[in-house]
């Protein structure tokens, strides 16, 4: 059922349990296409599949600021709730958890482009590099032209589609030209690493850069970890072991919260 939670759009499946907040990734925020293989959970939980800010449904321009896109998420949490994060949806994440620890009950975090964490390694770097030159170019290209070179960060054979461009597309692609890049988030992870709550951190075993973001990570929150081999960049599109483990996670956080009694 979708409604806006000032002053985002929410797609909401499920009606019991603590909620889970969904954050997409760059480009596009559609509920089906980004999450839809997590669409069964909402048996036994209730998922808030957040638009983020300028996005498509939700109102905007694009949140530029990171406190601005802490506090979209802050609206939502409530008294508290699960929150899971995709690609620059989990650098938000990070940055929500930080800001808001107290009404976080578990965040997982799905290959999150924070290569600036794996600084040294070469392929980290070399991300980082070209991420720094297409946002720099962001305000001379139109939106075909960034969503290729986007494409090319990661495949420098990758072409031009010639896909028609509805109005929400054209608006999602802006959204993703007007924020911040992800290698530039001030992540806190010290503060992060002193909050009680269960973390999970996955990624799908393509490419070094996120598997190196993902072990310091892990090491450094620290994180459960996740390798789903094969899984590439949406990892978890493959439900299982994706919507097992995460199960697994907020169980664990319910009954740690009930046992410490907070």
């Amino acid at each position: 059922m979708p409604e806006q939670i000032a002053p985002l759009y929410v797609t909401q499946w499920g009606t019991q349990g603590r909620p889970t907040i969904l954050l997409h990734g760059s480009l596009t925020p559609d509920p089906a296409l980004v999450w839809g293989g997590q669409q069964p959970l909402a048996d036994q939980h209730r998922l808030l599949v957040a638009d983020r800010r300028g996005y498509w449904r939700s109102p905007g321009p694009a949140a530029d600021s990171r406190p601005a896109q802490s506090a979209d998420v802050g609206a939502l949490l409530g008294d508290g709730a699960h929150l899971v994060g995709f690609s620059y949806g989990a650098v938000v994440a990070l940055l929500a958890a930080a800001a808001y620890a107290d009404r976080i009950y578990s965040l997982t975090l799905v290959e999150p482009p924070a290569f600036h964490l794996a600084a040294g390694l070469p392929a980290a770097d070399a991300l980082c590099a070209a991420i720094h030159t297409l946002w720099t170019a962001a305000p001379t290209l139109t939106p075909p032209q960034f969503v290729l070179g986007f494409a090319r960060l990661f495949d420098p054979a990758a072409v031009e589609t010639s896909e028609e461009w509805s109005p929400q597309r054209l608006r999602s692609v802006q959204a993703t030209m007007r924020e911040p890049p992800p290698t530039t988030a001030p992540l806190d992870l010290a503060g992060l690493a002193a909050t009680p709550f269960p973390k999970l951190v996955v990624t799908g075993g393509w490419h070094a850069a996120f598997e190196a973001v993902g072990d310091v990570l892990a090491a450094r929150l620290p994180a459960q970890r996740l390798v789903i081999a094969g899984g590439g960049h949406g990892a978890h599109h493959r439900q299982e072991p994706f919507n097992a483990q995460l199960r697994a996670l907020w169980q664990q956080a319910e009954a740690g919260r009930s046992t410490a009694g907070y």
